[in-house]
């Protein structure tokens, strides 16, 4: 129980009191009127805050993720572009691997053509 509900059965509990004491008084009649009055209340008071208290606390909801976070939208976009540019990678890589296995070109490692060949008019990778 909170501290509010407990302040609330404890208010409960004299306004009990001073109904009984009240009621040792002259007037009777309304202060009876007064103590079934605050005996009801403090009933039903004590009544709510017991089952209250006896029921499990709910669990705190963690905040949804929001879908349209500039965070979130940036990051997403940053992997696209990196996805983009993988995939060309591998598709520029196999299209160069396809020419050097048919032999168009040569990769920095070839054997360097003889003064001959080039002096007939061979060409290298296309180039006069």
């Amino acid at each position: 129980m909170s501290k509010s509900d407990v302040g609330l059965l404890a208010l409960n509990l004299v306004t009990l009191l001073m109904a009984v004491v009240g009621l040792t008084a002259q007037h009777v009649d309304p202060m009876g009127m007064a103590l079934a009055l605050t005996l009801v209340t403090t009933i039903v008071n004590g009544g709510a805050l017991l089952r209250r208290g006896r029921r499990p606390a709910p669990m705190p909801r963690l905040p949804e993720a929001d879908e349209l976070d500039a965070r979130h939208v940036l990051d997403l976009d940053a992997r696209l572009e990196a996805l983009e540019r993988a995939y060309g990678d591998a598709a520029d890589a196999a299209k160069w691997r396809a020419l050097v296995a048919s032999g168009q070109v040569s990769g920095p490692a070839a054997d360097a053509p003889e003064a001959g060949e080039a002096a007939r008019g061979h060409t290298r990778n296309g180039v006069a």
